[in-house]
């Protein structure tokens, strides 16, 4: 059954939000690298100050984030692959980060719109038309043409290769999981779940590189640590409930292809703010991406409105 109207604006409302909330983290991370936060304490403290903020947040609505064995028997596995796969992929792409420019990393996960779109196709849960198919295509070639010359003279890595396409494969599962999972697990707790496991994993990586002192100490700095809780809930708890709460509504291949504004929104941050260029090749990829969304989003409306007629 096609989603009412009121529906779908607020979930793509929400997923473009999403996009650039997590478009700005990469000139958040560049300004706080200059501060002296490591980039695994960074990951792991964000992550940290999102999950409290969303803690905080349910504590106060008489809410908690139960643990997994209190959901529904059937429930709990679609849960618990849905903070696995996000930590995969916030682990994955950090060490990917640290092996080749963050470009081609970049390039390379954002292959993932083409799996979900085939994944959908494929359980006929989201059919694949000709002209979605195109919009996916165009806006993962445009996001090529916006990194790729960022990268221009540096070397691939084949670990960092695979370490990125690792990431790409866990969001695939993760945006699939996120579509199917039971309302009874709000977006709030779903992200509360996944920044809990996320600041695990980068507290532990922090640990194993050696870099403990160096990720704390910013809790010295009184305005370095009120910017970090900035951007946990700014950077991570807000976004993260936004993801799953779109994509319960417009469905997984629409979501990924609007989360094309996440690469986008990051070159335009660096742009503004890091002083960084913003080329005419740029504008031409950013161009392809914007035509390649709507593509996907005006023939899924179309296709629900001949639904519904």
């Amino acid at each position: 059954m096609p989603s009412p109207p009121s529906s779908v604006l607020r979930g793509t409302a929400a997923i473009a939000t999403a996009s650039l909330a997590f478009g700005s983290v990469g000139t958040v991370a560049t300004l706080f690298y200059r501060s002296g936060v490591t980039p695994y304490g960074f990951t792991a403290d964000r992550a940290l100050a999102g999950a409290v903020a969303l803690l905080a947040i349910l504590a106060a609505n008489g809410g908690a984030v139960a643990p997994l064995r209190r959901l529904p028997r059937s429930e709990r596995a679609g849960v618990a692959g849905i903070v696995v796969a996000s930590s995969v992929v916030s682990l994955c792409l950090n060490m990917a980060f640290g092996l080749m420019p963050v470009a081609f990393v970049v390039a390379v996960y954002y292959l993932y719109p083409l799996g979900i779109a085939a994944w959908g196709a494929a359980r006929g849960s989201e059919p694949l038309t000709a002209t979605r198919a195109f919009g996916v295509v165009l806006g993962v070639v445009g996001v090529f043409i916006v990194l790729i010359p960022q990268a221009a003279g540096s070397s691939l890595s084949a670990a960092g290769v695979a370490l990125a396409l690792t990431a790409a494969i866990a969001n695939i599962v993760l945006f699939r999981l996120m579509h199917s999972s039971s309302p009874s697990a709000t977006p709030i707790q779903l992200s509360a779940w996944m920044l809990c496991g996320n600041a695990l994993v980068g507290l532990a990586v922090t640990l194993l590189a050696g870099q403990a002192g160096a990720s704390v100490a910013w809790v010295l700095d009184p305005r370095v640590a009120i910017a970090m809780i900035i951007a946990g809930v700014a950077t991570a708890a807000a976004p993260s409930v936004l993801l799953p709460y779109g994509i319960r509504r417009i469905g997984a291949t629409r979501s990924s292809t609007i989360m094309f504004g996440e690469p986008i929104s990051s070159v335009l941050f660096a742009a503004l703010i890091l002083g960084q260029a913003l080329t005419i090749t740029i504008a031409t990829g950013i161009a392809a991406v914007v035509v390649g969304a709507a593509l996907v989003n005006l023939s899924e409306r179309g296709r629900s409105s001949s639904g519904a007629a």
